[in-house]
């Protein structure tokens, strides 16, 4: 890795390649390193987006071995980590936890994992601040999530069969509100 970059592992809408470029803008690099297996992980719908006005997506640890689903990590620069933060928290919450104060329960945060290829950076939804939401397979977050999977894990059948499991499961279970 080099020097002022990052590890950042991605989920959900990041997974689509043209999310990424239009959050860069041209400028920033994420160099995708590799995929790793989370293992008693799982997708939830646990926020309602005012500005998407849809629900997106949590990564959320169960701790149960049967739940697989696999995420992308990438080296990212100063300028790519920078946005990456802004576009996950918003830069209003980003701006607040950068300078340590506090930030809601239900926005997303930087967490730190383990991972094969180093330390990653992470965003979730801690579980005191999760808010199952309603979505829909017809969603346009949905779908975009779909088809960056598609994209992301066509190569790799069984990774691809996993995630689009957990996608599944996830619209399924945010029914149950």
């Amino acid at each position: 890795m080099k020097d002022r970059s990052r590890l950042v592992e991605v989920y959900g809408s990041l997974f689509n390649q043209k999310e990424r470029q239009e959050m860069l803008e041209e400028k920033g690099t994420m160099k995708e390193i590799g995929r790793v297996e989370r293992r008693g992980w799982k997708l939830s719908f646990d926020r309602y987006s005012e500005k998407k006005e849809q629900a997106v997506l949590n990564l959320v640890y169960t701790g149960n071995p049967g739940d697989v689903f696999y995420t992308t990590v990438y080296e990212v620069d100063f300028i790519a980590h920078r946005k990456v933060v802004n576009r996950e928290m918003g830069e209003q919450t980003a701006k607040k936890w950068k300078h340590g104060r506090l930030i809601d329960a239900n926005s997303y945060r930087p967490i730190q994992l383990d991972s094969e290829f180093g330390i990653t950076d992470i965003f979730i939804i801690p579980h005191h601040g999760r808010q199952r939401s309603y979505a829909h397979s017809g969603d346009e977050y949905v779908r975009k999530v779909r088809k960056g999977i598609e994209e992301s894990y066509k190569d790799t059948p069984t990774q691809l069969k996993a995630n689009l499991h957990a996608l599944d499961r996830a619209i399924e279970e945010s029914k149950i509100i």
